[in-house]
């Protein structure tokens, strides 16, 4: 595995990428609470576990969790 592989999180324009939408969707969702993500000082970061719930479309994790921050 490469290093982008074995990452746990991924930026907003990464996991934009990844699901073929654009980043400014993907913040919009962020926001409405639909994609959990968390914060790192002003980085929004999108955990892997979550692109991975999204893709294979859980049911059971679907419910929104609130944006973490961590103090840098």
């Amino acid at each position: 595995q490469s290093y982008s592989e074995r990452r746990l999180v991924l930026s907003v324009d990464e996991t934009a990428a990844l699901l073929g939408v654009h980043h400014s969707t993907l913040r919009h969702e962020i926001a409405a609470g639909t994609i959990r993500s968390i914060r790192v000082g002003r980085r929004i970061l999108i955990p892997r576990a979550e692109l991975n719930r999204l893709l294979t479309g859980d049911p059971a994790r679907s419910a929104p969790a609130p944006e973490n921050e961590v103090a840098t």
